[in-house]
């Protein structure tokens, strides 16, 4: 397989899957906000119970 077809071939399941996981939509946006609202939460708290541990 030459490179060109490689290339070819990843860029065809990259869309495919980012297609699958609705990648652009607002449902997709909406689930990634809330996501990273979640990370940071979380590493909030982290970072806080490294305080009074400390």
């Amino acid at each position: 397989m030459s490179q060109k077809d490689f290339k070819a071939m990843m860029d065809n399941l990259i869309a495919d899957e980012e297609k699958r996981l609705g990648i652009g939509t607002k449902e997709f946006q909406e689930r990634h906000e809330r996501t990273v609202e979640r990370h940071k939460e979380i590493m909030g708290m982290i970072a806080q119970a490294r305080r009074k541990g400390a």
